[in-house]
């Protein structure tokens, strides 16, 4: 069973991309995000904090994600929500990155937080 994460074998863990959320409309938990650590995408769409943001393995995959979700998080969080890709230098617990759950995602169009992409469709 996979969680959608990916590990692979030979695969450089030591730097992801994620994508951060700057001007969202203040709601009591954006502010908290915002003042803590940073505001961030997470694999789910869902505003995150740092240690629950998305990890992708390629800026570019990073940009389609946003590319793919923008007119989603301007109807939740506002016209002037900005979503940028930002480089990750891997410190922290999680090694593994979130590409098959945001392949998913966009392949289904889903962006739903509660509805969780189905992983292993063809």
């Amino acid at each position: 069973m996979t969680d959608g994460r990916t590990h692979e074998k030979g695969m450089d863990t030591s730097k992801a991309w994620t994508i951060r959320v700057e001007e969202s409309a203040i709601q009591a938990h954006t502010f908290a995000l915002q003042e803590r650590d940073g505001c961030f995408l997470s694999a789910h769409t869902k505003l995150a904090s740092f240690d629950k943001m998305v990890r992708l393995s390629t800026p570019e995959l990073a940009q389609q994600y946003i590319d793919a979700v923008a007119d989603v998080m301007k109807k939740r969080h506002g016209e002037f929500v900005h979503l940028s890709v930002e480089v990750f230098g891997g410190s922290g617990r999680r090694k593994d990155f979130d590409d098959a759950v945001v392949l998913a995602r966009m392949r289904e169009q889903n962006f739903a937080p509660n509805m969780p992409p189905k992983l292993n469709a063809f």
